[in-house]
């Protein structure tokens, strides 16, 4: 991580640095160790506050995960209490699933004291006998959920008696959607399932057990059409088959009207068939040939032609002749934002003489007139 210095701790480690590299400087020794030990101090003090910064971020984001952490184990240690809403307005069943969100808290408060090693044992007599009382309390509500042992039934719904069976038989002639509800709809478990990937698989599920019951009760009653349906389901298979079916020889290559097919995309012709970005690379291939063989010249690259300064301005103290950093006269009315600057007069220069003498340069730096070279 790039270390961030504040705006005047940057501008005094630019003044420090500028003193040490200055060859010119008067500064002693024991002056640039006292620099050296400024700067260093200053690298010092950013680094422990980045770092300090980011030890105290990753301590936020631990303890932000471990109260996450802690909010769903409180969660589903101690599930939402139903509320009459999410029955429907049912006050008797209501009083159903409270008692059954109650019966759900004491097991797990049983099984917390089986869980654990410490737990003695007429307390784990006591924790056995509650989940007994529960499982038993649980099937006395719902019987056809769950079990005397509290164990959650297959079926969640009984079959009925089939009136074409004469009572003798118990045949289960509805949809598989209607045996086999979606959870999701269940009063008794209103949040267990949304309705994403898992709503999906269940209709995939029922279409699925619908067909082959269907299946199954028109072989019962009608086989000869069942054999039909299943003839002509078995002749477009394997024309299907054939149709994808694609002979190859022993080295694994694709035989097509007896002759070997081969791997590259042709035409009827047998020309290739180039793709766009080959087309595209063999002719800037082409061209780049023609160029090496004189057969494509490129147009002159225009030269960049510099302009002359016409921002800084410079006045003679002797006469107050204006003139630019190119020694040319400046013309008038200057153009708007043009800084003037004070300049000495250049040797050989006389009053009035409106003309910078040739061979002569102002340094604007150091303030003084130079010999051009």
């Amino acid at each position: 991580m790039k270390p961030k210095y504040s705006p005047a701790q940057q501008s005094r480690l630019d003044a420090i640095s500028a003193q040490l590299q200055n060859a010119d400087s008067s500064l002693s020794e024991l002056s640039k160790d006292a620099l050296r030990k400024e700067a260093l101090q200053i690298h010092k003090d950013v680094e422990t506050k980045e770092q300090l910064r980011a030890e105290q971020k990753a301590a936020a984001k631990k303890e932000r995960a471990e109260a996450k952490a802690r909010v769903a184990k409180q969660i589903s240690d101690y599930p939402a209490k139903p509320t009459l809403e999410d029955c429907h307005g049912d006050a008797d069943v209501y009083r159903s699933e409270v008692e059954l969100w109650q019966l759900s808290l004491d097991e797990r408060a049983a099984q917390k004291i089986l869980d654990s090693p410490k737990s003695s044992l007429p307390y784990r007599d006591n924790a056995n006998r509650t989940l007994r009382k529960c499982a038993q309390r649980r099937h006395e509500l719902y019987p056809d959920f769950y079990s005397p042992d509290g164990e959650r039934l297959p079926r969640k719904d009984r079959p009925v008696t089939s009136a074409k069976a004469d009572g003798n038989a118990i045949v289960d002639e509805r949809s598989y959607a209607e045996r086999e509800p979606f959870e999701g709809y269940l009063k008794r478990h209103p949040n267990t399932l949304t309705f994403g990937d898992e709503y999906r698989s269940w209709q995939s599920r029922c279409e699925f057990f619908d067909y082959v019951c269907q299946m199954h009760k028109l072989q019962r009653e009608n086989p000869a059409e069942y054999e039909r349906q299943q003839q002509v389901i078995r002749e477009e298979n394997e024309q299907r088959c054939r149709a994808n079916l694609v002979p190859i020889d022993h080295r694994g290559r694709v035989i097509e009207n007896g002759t070997v097919k081969p791997f590259v995309p042709t035409n009827p012709d047998g020309s290739y068939i180039a793709s766009p970005l080959q087309k595209k690379a063999w002719g800037e291939q082409s061209r780049e040939f023609a160029r090496l063989r004189g057969e494509i010249v490129d147009p002159p690259v225009a030269s960049v032609v510099e302009l002359p300064d016409r921002t800084t301005a410079y006045r003679l103290t002797l006469d107050g002749f204006l003139f630019w950093g190119d020694n040319e006269p400046c013309e008038s009315p200057l153009p708007a934002g043009t800084r003037i600057i004070s300049a000495p007069t250049p040797p050989l220069y006389h009053q009035h003489d409106k003309q910078i003498p040739s061979g002569m340069k102002f340094d604007p730096i150091n303030f003084v007139w130079m010999q051009a070279q």
